[in-house]
């Protein structure tokens, strides 16, 4: 199971070659891909372009003679299944479709366009999103944001929303939280949370685990996939939708059934998940368990210098199912 996870996901997360379709002057992917070692083997395609960033553009996919591992659709809505079409022609590994549009519209005919998108991937081509910011991965110079540090490190994020993914990024940025990497999934019509989940599992690069979710199309195999990954490394989970106005936002925001708050909740403790409550109790978290060797057992020593606090700190700490076990006499005794 380890070797083929990590084998089937090479090409999204180090692909040897990436073009972006859609790519213009004003676009964001093209630009930060610029920025990073990925460069020399970045292809543009747009047919109303020559040429971009000093680089050669493509009128299609299909005329260009490299190989291409891995592409960003950047087109309008109803180009995609298309564009998609070609790139499964041209024996693309990776597609990830930026463009949104589809079922989190709630409009029927954008429902059925999503379910066409989906036939013709068809397990040919792996797809990530639609509706989504895509891939960060520092060691391949995959990104979505011209800011994003090359540095490696120990964090890796899978979030159903693009704009939190980015969030993240920034924000873990000025906390010094370094990623190995982001993922960012939208509507998920092909590889979902739990697929991404089972890779960063087993992915040497990867020592802490970090999710934002909305919903899942398929329960059980997230919960193993969850059962797995926390026997490995620390999962923590940020779920969205846990009101009712939170849960209609979530299915106009990717299309998710984000089910009831007590299901999520027994759900992540049964596979030894930490919930968490807020965006800022998630980076709070993460950036703990990057710095700090994971605990062998339940036992806490408390250090302060009020008494009162102490007491309190004690009552949190055996509340959150900790020890404050009390010291020898030995102990209280030495100067």
């Amino acid at each position: 199971m380890k070797v083929e996870k990590l084998r089937k996901f090479e090409h999204v997360f180090n692909p040897r070659a990436v073009a972006v379709i859609g790519a213009s002057n004003d676009d964001g992917f093209s630009r930060a891909l610029m920025s990073t070692k990925i460069k020399d083997s970045l292809f543009l395609v747009n047919p109303k372009y020559k040429e971009l960033f000093n680089k050669r553009c493509y009128d299609s996919i299909l005329n260009i003679e490299d190989r291409i591992d891995y592409v960003v659709i950047a087109v309008p809505t109803l180009l995609v299944p298309k564009v998609l079409a070609e790139c499964i022609e041209k024996g693309v590994e990776a597609v990830h479709i930026y463009t949104a549009g589809f079922s989190e519209t709630g409009l029927e005919e954008r429902k059925i366009l999503e379910d066409e998108v989906k036939e013709i991937s068809g397990g040919k081509v792996s797809v990530i999103g639609p509706n989504c910011m895509g891939i960060y991965c520092p060691k391949s110079g995959l990104t979505f944001s011209s800011d994003a540090l090359a540095e490696e490190g120990p964090v890796g994020v899978i979030s159903q929303s693009g704009t939190f993914a980015g969030e993240f990024l920034s924000t873990g940025k000025l906390r010094n939280i370094k990623f190995s990497k982001i993922i960012s999934y939208g509507n998920a019509i092909d590889l979902d949370c739990p697929d991404f989940l089972e890779y960063l599992a087993y992915d040497p690069e990867t020592k802490v685990i970090a999710l934002y979710i909305e919903g899942t199309h398929n329960g059980e195999y997230l919960k193993s996939a969850m059962v797995e990954a926390a026997k490995l490394k620390p999962v923590l989970a940020l779920k969205g939708g846990v009101t009712e106005h939170g849960r209609r936002a979530a299915s106009s925001h990717t299309g998710s059934l984000a089910g009831s708050p007590k299901i999520w909740e027994s759900l992540f403790k049964q596979a030894g998940v930490i919930q968490v409550e807020d965006f800022d109790e998630l980076l709070d978290t993460t950036l703990a368990f990057s710095y700090a060797p994971l605990p062998s057992g339940k036992g806490t020593a408390i250090i302060t210098n009020s008494g009162g606090f102490s007491v309190l700190e004690t009552d949190v700490c055996v509340k959150a199912g900790l020890e404050v076990p009390q010291f020898t006499k030995e102990t209280l005794a030495s100067p």
